[in-house]
């Protein structure tokens, strides 16, 4: 391939992630349909950017309004052009983007807004797998149960959050009055039923490091360990024995392995 080739291609690209044909223009035959031709490409190619976040994130739309909503988009097209062939993971980045973008930094709330409607994205998109009942469970030796792990469904992914950004989210999905942020540390879990549907609930800080030590590979006996740092030897195999069968009961649990 031609340096004068590599260097127009570089351009093209260049002018379309800026949104700005100007770069390309000067290499182009200077007729005014080639330079509107190629106006019309790099608008089209910034839309459909913008769709697919608006498809992506409906709530967060709705919570920063029009012209924030413009800016983020701008500004994160410039910062994260698309390296995909799909349109699906192009907004991954959007919450670090929203972290660190000057516009958006002193108000950390919208960063977890955005993490939020993703991770409900990747819930619904993940691979299905066939749970497993509690009863294979109990048919494990009593010896065994120290190096007993647990893998969980696909789906099924833990969201901490330090603001009440649930609450703004559910307002913004039923099209009402957001709820003022409000710094509160809480623990969620996300996955998707056996009909496809895609649901959350809170847990307790204790459950959520509870699923966190199966989630890492951790096993029963490391669990029960954790435990003991904040409750009773007696307590500490029913406490253990109550999570994990709420999990099962969930349908969240999907292999055993020792």
């Amino acid at each position: 391939m031609s340096s004068s080739l590599q260097n127009m291609q570089r351009q093209f690209l260049g002018s379309l992630r800026s949104q700005n044909g100007t770069q390309i223009e000067n290499l182009l035959m200077q007729k005014p349909l080639t330079q509107s031709g190629l106006r019309t490409y790099i608008h089209a190619y910034s839309s459909r950017l913008i769709e697919a976040l608006d498809n992506d994130h409906p709530c967060l739309g709705a919570y920063l309004g029009d012209e924030l909503w413009k800016t983020m988009c701008t500004g994160y097209i410039e910062k994260y052009p698309s390296q995909y062939t799909s349109l699906r993971n192009f907004g991954d980045l959007l919450p670090e983007y929203l972290l660190h973008a000057d516009a958006f930094k002193r108000n950390p709330e919208i960063s977890e807004l955005a993490k939020l409607e993703r991770q409900f994205l990747n819930c619904f998109d993940a691979p299905d797998a066939e749970n497993i009942e509690f009863s294979e469970l109990l048919a494990i030796s009593e010896q065994d149960w120290p190096l007993l792990r647990l893998t969980f469904h696909p789906s099924l992914s833990l969201l901490t959050n330090q603001y009440n950004t649930v609450s703004v989210w559910q307002a913004m999905k039923a099209q009402e009055l957001s709820p003022t942020p409000t710094t509160l540390d809480n623990y969620w879990i996300i996955w998707r039923d056996l009909d496809r549907v895609t649901n959350f609930r809170s847990v307790d800080f204790e459950e959520y490091l509870a699923l966190l030590y199966f989630l890492r590979g951790d096993n029963f006996s490391q669990l029960c360990q954790a435990l003991l740092e904040t409750h009773s030897i007696e307590k500490v195999p029913t406490l253990a024995l109550g999570y994990i069968k709420s999990w099962f009961a969930e349908g969240w649990v999907v292999d055993i392995e020792l």
